[in-house]
């Protein structure tokens, strides 16, 4: 009786075109905003490799997941500093 070898999980992390990927979307946000960067990471799935588009999209969506937390926050600080400057 045989067992067959299931074939390795696909890793991108293993690539190094998804850490340029990552690179430049990092790069990016410094620079451009979240829908442009959207809208580019959306382009490498048609025009660059598959993991550097992962690696794109991953520096994208940690954007916006830290812009979405990020932002509420700074509003109650303003906030909270006008009202105690009154």
């Amino acid at each position: 009786m045989t067992t067959m070898t299931p074939p390795p999980a696909r890793n991108a992390s293993e690539n190094p075109d998804y850490f340029l990927g990552r690179a430049d979307a990092y790069d990016d946000t410094r620079t451009r905003t979240l829908d442009e960067l959207k809208a580019l990471g959306a382009a490498a799935v048609d025009h660059a490799t598959l993991p550097y588009a992962e690696g794109y999209m991953d520096v994208v969506i940690e954007a916006q997941l830290t812009h979405d937390v990020v932002t509420p926050l700074e509003i109650e600080l303003a906030y909270t500093a006008t009202e105690m400057a009154r």
